[in-house]
């Protein structure tokens, strides 16, 4: 059993609602801790999927919004800034005991660890390109209108002068 998860009736909601997904699912935890927990689901057509579900536990309210965390990311598809594609939203709390949200599988290394850095970006110049990446991302996200985007009612701002 993976904790977070109830597979009967996520499978069951999957196969409702995730256009193409096909029954049963196996979910993986990709990563847990103090903030949103993340699994990979990997259906029986070999297609792949992420899970996002707030922490176990009682949470405080507005802590760990995983709705905000879609709607933010179903934004940033219309803009340059990568971001997989979201899915689907469920709010209804009775399918796995917390709100969560489906987006797709993109292929690539979970950097958890100074090590896992290591391996995958083994050279200096390797390095540079992702944190130079990362740099120019972090870039265009603050270049980005959020009224315009539909997010602006997310928390306050200020006006640029």
């Amino acid at each position: 059993m993976t904790p977070g998860i109830e597979p009967v009736s996520l499978d069951r909601w999957l196969s409702e609602h995730l256009a193409g997904a096909q029954a049963p699912f196996e979910y993986r935890l990709i990563a847990g801790g103090h903030s949103n927990i993340t699994y990979r689901v990997d259906d029986a057509g070999g297609s792949r999927f992420v899970l996002r579900r707030p922490p176990l536990g009682v949470q405080p309210p507005g802590a760990h919004d995983v709705a905000r965390e879609y709607r933010i990311q179903a934004a940033l598809r219309t803009t340059n800034v990568p971001v997989p594609n979201v899915e689907l939203l469920c709010e209804d709390t009775s399918v796995i005991g917390a709100p969560f949200y489906m987006m797709r599988w993109v292929e690539g290394t979970v950097a958890d660890s100074p090590s896992c850095v290591t391996v995958t970006l083994p050279t200096a110049p390797s390095r540079r390109r992702a944190a130079d990446s990362v740099i120019e991302t972090l870039g265009d996200l603050h270049r980005l209108d959020v009224d315009a985007l539909g997010l602006g009612s997310l928390g306050p701002h200020s006006e640029r002068e």
